[in-house]
């Protein structure tokens, strides 16, 4: 847990000791154990994923043209500061939008200029977890028709190798 609490920590210049509120009933509570595929085609169980080693879990959407990739952007570049050996851990990211395709997520990692780095990995969701899953988290999306477009923060998730948040 300290890895990953100092991982976050220097990551977002913040202290996980502050969460809000509206965090707090997250916090030691297990990951949701969902199927994801990834960017290559590979199938696998995000909680197994996360007891590799400690993830950071960020959730985004290809198609976005707001917040999601300036912050895979920022999240990329304080991810690389950091010492991977002193800082072991990896980096999960899924869309919860269920019109992504692995080809999506391989083009987001592309654009994040991380694509092939072994610390990180694009995965698309069912769209029967979708749902269940940014819920267990407490991530809160609503879908805009004019725009088409979510409505959403942005988010990442620190989910220690037993697999808690």
């Amino acid at each position: 847990m300290r890895t990953l609490s100092v991982a976050c920590a220097l990551v977002f210049g913040i202290s996980l000791l502050f969460a809000g509120d509206d965090e707090i009933p997250y916090i030691h509570k297990p990951i949701l154990d969902v199927t994801a595929t990834t960017s290559g085609g590979k199938t696998f169980s995000v909680l197994q994923f996360c007891k590799e080693k400690p993830t950071l879990v960020t959730l985004v959407y290809s198609s976005c043209t707001g917040i999601c990739y300036p912050f895979l952007y920022v999240l990329r570049d304080r991810v690389a500061d950091l010492d991977p050996v002193k800082n072991n851990f990896q980096v999960l990211v899924l869309s919860f939008d269920s019109s992504d395709t692995k080809e999506n997520m391989a083009s987001m990692a592309s654009a994040a200029k991380v694509e092939g780095n072994t610390r990180w990995e694009f995965a698309t969701l069912p769209k029967t977890e979708i749902e269940k899953f940014i819920s267990s988290v407490g991530f809160t999306i609503r879908y805009d028709s004019a725009s088409r477009q979510y409505d959403h923060l942005p988010i990442v998730i620190g989910v220690t190798s037993e697999g808690t948040i």
